[in-house]
């Protein structure tokens, strides 16, 4: 389908008619709902990137709760996470075609570009604030000391960098169910709930691989300074 005719056909998803979720303003899929199985969502892909609205819709069903949590987070404000569910799902409308499966799962692919609508959000938002409380600090000559406890002292960074590449190595030693729930949990802050809702799985299920992601993460990471401190 031609760029122009996608844009003429594009669902309508507008924040009043994506609020009506619990009362704590989470969202839920339809109960009429036709999700197609795990397996089938690159499917639903090639079907919206060839304008079937159809496919959007089971997708956006499937995903906007969890979606609109990662928002939330982010940006700690209703209206703009509405803004944020939107612009994801219209950004997913206009280029599904980009998406490739090689590099991962659709929803991962997804919460990406959840994550980045809400961070350009915040950004915009905070744009133009200025930080009285740096300079008053600066005024009256508090300025940081080079101590590796302070952020922007060279210490400080080249220690914080190296916990986020351990960190990094640690997560890429996990299986991708364990890795994928504690991203849910510790990077997007969702409540184990909310990610066995969100990936149809036991609430147990979610549970033990977490527990058992942190445990040899835990081990990963104790083995690496050991091996620094050898």
């Amino acid at each position: 389908m031609a760029p122009a005719d996608k844009e003429q056909q594009a669902p309508r998803l507008r924040p009043a008619s994506l609020s009506k979720g619990r009362a704590d303003g989470s969202h839920r899929a339809s109960s009429t709902q036709t999700v197609s199985p795990a397996g089938d969502e690159h499917d639903l892909m090639a079907g919206i990137a060839s304008g079937d609205q159809a496919c959007f819709e089971q997708l956006y069903d499937r995903y906007n709760a969890l979606v609109f949590a990662i928002c939330l987070r982010v940006l700690h404000n209703h209206m703009d996470a509405e803004e944020a569910l939107i612009e994801t799902f219209w950004q997913i409308w206009r280029q599904a075609d980009r998406y490739d499966e090689s590099q991962g799962t659709v929803r991962g692919y997804l919460f990406m570009i959840a994550r980045s609508r809400a961070l350009d959000r915040r950004r915009a938002r905070s744009a133009g604030v200025k930080s009285s409380h740096i300079e008053d600090v600066q005024k009256f000559g508090g300025g940081p000391e080079a101590h590796p406890d302070n952020p922007g002292c060279p210490v400080a960074d080249t220690l914080d960098s190296e916990r986020r590449l351990r960190t990094r190595e640690a997560m890429e030693a996990l299986t991708e169910d364990q890795r994928e729930a504690i991203e849910l949990a510790f990077f997007d802050g969702l409540s184990h709930s909310q990610i066995a809702e969100a990936l149809t799985q036991p609430l147990g299920t979610i549970k033990t691989r977490i527990r058992q992601g942190l445990i040899r993460m835990r081990d990963s990471l104790r083995s690496a300074y050991e091996d620094d401190a050898s």
